[in-house]
Order: C-alpha cells, then structure tokens, then sequence
C-alpha cells in the first residue's frame, strides 16, 4: 500500500505554501552536481519536518482506522489460546511516527543519493516502509508458556494478516522465549509480498546487547505494518521503564510527558546519573557489562520460576543507587 493521492497532495500543498520554487525542482530535477548546494538541501533544512508530519498524520490515520479490528483479532488470539496473559494494542502516535520518519531524512546524504529515495518518500511507498510499527500489539505473559500464544498468532493468519519476519532475541547466556519448535512452525510459513509473489517467513535469532529478551514479530495487518511483541510480566516492565537508558544511548531526545510529577523527577535524577556514567568509558562499560546485562536473565528467571520478586544483581562500586534496576522500574 503506498501514500494515498490525498497524501501526496496534502505534502505538495505544504511545499507550495513554504516554498513554491521547490517543489517542481525536489520531484523532477535531474541534477547531479554533488558538488554544489541543491534545491534537495534546501528541502533537507526547511521542509524535512513538515513533509515528516504531514506523511505521518495520514499514517496514523490510516492505522486508527483499522485498530479497532486489530484489537479484536488480538482478543481472539488470547482467548482461543487460553493463555494466562494480557494483551494491548496501540497505532503509533503522530509524534512517534514523524520523529521517525524525519530520522531517516537525515539519513539522506546529498541530493545526487537520495533524489530517487525522497521521489519514493512523497509520492510512494517510502515512508510506509520507514515505520514498520504503524499497529503494534503486545502479549504480556504471566506464567512461562508462551507455545500457546505463538501457536495462535499463526492461526490467525489470513490475507489480511500476513506475518514477514520472525525475531528472537534474548540475553548473553538467557533463555529465549521461543522454542525450536516454535520457530520451526514459523520458519515453514509464507507471506504474499508487494508484488503479488509468495516469500518465505524469515525467522532470525540474535543475541543482544544490554540483554534485551523478546520476540518480535513484523508483518502487515489490513495493509498497515504491524509489530507483535512477547515477553514476560517482568521483561515488559522493565523494557518499558529501561527505555529511557536506550534513548540515550541513541542518543534520541527524551520524553517525560507520560510520566507523573514524581516519575518526571526521578527520570531526571536518572539521566543526570547516566549521563554522567556515559561519559566515563570505564565505569560505562562496568555498569553496562557487570549490570545491564544482567537484568533481563534475571527478570527471565523470575518469570520461569515463579518468583514473586526478583533478585537483582548488586550495583557496581562507583555507581549511584539512583540506577538501580528497582528504581529505574518506578518508570514503568
């Protein structure tokens, strides 16, 4: 599905209200001087942000259109699995979505590059395919059996659900939440791809840093790009509150509008803390290796025994009590 014709000329509006010399020159030059300033510079610096919001707007739109039927299929899957867990489903905000649509605006190196890719960005299925969550659902297991919920997510594929990748990752030494089996069951799966041909289902397994534990799964519901998640009653709290450590890591702008007044606090005296350890190579990589990566296996072995309470590792020496795995979840 690319950008509807009321997308596109709801973007060209913007670029003829802002800039009128631009629009043609964005779309049709064939200019290759890499050399000198382009009119797609100019676009970079004035118009990346509007053309970003505006796309993103009718993403959303188009996703909040379908969500109700996304939420239903969700509860179906939950109910026939009969699976202590919780489910909940959200369409990507249009303030998510523009920040990542922007993102890989910036991405753009020189006109000469990337004439072909903002051509595809305005007018087709470019800026779908730089959101891969427009929908995104979340089980939320509270016992370690997870079979049952994987078993139905491949049930309910259909024409209108179509599953692409298949994603596990977990910790160095943690148990991953998908067995064998059951990536087996989705490595034997296809899709129907843009073009009409059949594709094979990609199921990958990857260790990753800082621990992270969860499979995701990507794939399209009703045309929108869709992202499931599953993980545990513990891991999805603590990937939740932990995300404001990613955020800076990546260096991303951070957002405290969902917190309350008193996590707002505690979120700053975190990054404060953090940041302070991120400048300091040895006590970074002492926190991060000696600590972070060790959160995820054990909220993992938590979950798969039942404990009422984790364990936590203790805090490195030089590390403040302010970025204690049990502070760090009051953000949850």
């Amino acid at each position: 599905m690319g950008i509807s014709l009321q997308t596109v000329s709801t973007i060209k509006g913007v670029l003829q209200k802002t800039a009128p010399a631009l629009e043609g020159r964005i779309l049709y030059s064939t200019s290759t001087a890499a050399s000198r300033p382009t009119m797609f510079d100019a676009f970079c610096k004035t118009m990346q942000s509007h053309a970003a919001k505006e796309s993103a707007k009718k993403l959303v739109a188009q996703a909040e259109l379908v969500l109700p039927q996304f939420e239903k299929a969700a509860q179906d899957m939950l109910s026939r699995s009969g699976a202590n867990a919780k489910v909940s489903c959200r369409a990507k905000s249009v303030t998510s979505t523009a920040n990542k649509i922007q993102k890989n605006f910036r991405n753009f190196k020189n006109y000469n590059e990337a004439r072909e890719q903002i051509q595809d960005v305005i007018l087709g299925d470019g800026i779908k395919n730089m959101v891969g969550d427009s929908l995104g659902m979340r089980f939320t297991l509270n016992t370690p059996h997870p079979d049952r919920i994987y078993e139905n997510i491949i049930k309910q594929r259909s024409k209108n659900f179509q599953i692409n990748y298949f994603e596990d990752y977990f910790g160095t030494g943690v148990q991953p939440y998908a067995s064998n089996t059951i990536k087996d069951k989705f490595a034997k799966l296809q899709y129907i791809a843009p073009d009409g041909s059949k594709a094979n289902t990609i199921v990958t397994s990857t260790e990753k840093p800082f621990g992270y534990t969860r499979t995701n799964i990507n794939g399209t519901f009703a045309g929108i790009n869709t992202e499931i998640q599953v993980g545990g009653k513990y891991t999805n709290r603590w990937g939740d509150a932990e995300h404001v450590l990613y955020d800076m890591r990546q260096g991303k702008t951070l957002d405290f509008s969902h917190y309350t007044k008193a996590q707002i606090k505690l979120a700053q005296q975190i990054q404060k803390a953090y940041e302070k350890v991120l400048i300091n190579p040895a006590l970074n990589a002492e926190y991060t290796n000696n600590y972070l990566n060790k959160i995820w296996g054990v909220l993992v072995d938590a979950e798969r025994q039942c404990l009422c309470k984790p364990v936590f590792p203790p805090l490195p020496k030089g590390i403040p009590d302010i970025l204690s795995a049990k502070n760090i979840l009051k953000l949850a």
